[in-house]
């Protein structure tokens, strides 16, 4: 269906029915991303060279971070986006 078609179907809904449709336009465009962020995460080729000291610094802010509680481990934030 081409966006066109989208609008027209938009503009063709009560007033009522505004919030829910963008509440599930929102909603589908969520899924759309995280799949996108998953897909990046699944297919990131594994590095070989050593790491730089700037990714040394941000590796030891990340682990900072975590042990303060301030983030969660990959697992976790993989299991939280396939949800």
């Amino acid at each position: 269906m081409a966006k066109d078609e989208l609008h027209e179907l938009v503009d063709a809904l009560p007033e009522s029915e505004i919030q829910p449709a963008r509440r599930f336009l929102e909603f589908l465009l969520q899924r759309v991303q995280r799949q996108h962020l998953l897909d990046a995460f699944e297919n990131a080729p594994e590095e070989a060279a050593e790491p730089t000291e700037k990714e040394l610094k941000a590796i030891k802010e990340g682990e900072r971070d975590l042990a303060l509680g301030r983030v969660e481990p990959y697992e976790v934030a993989i299991k939280s986006l396939k949800r």
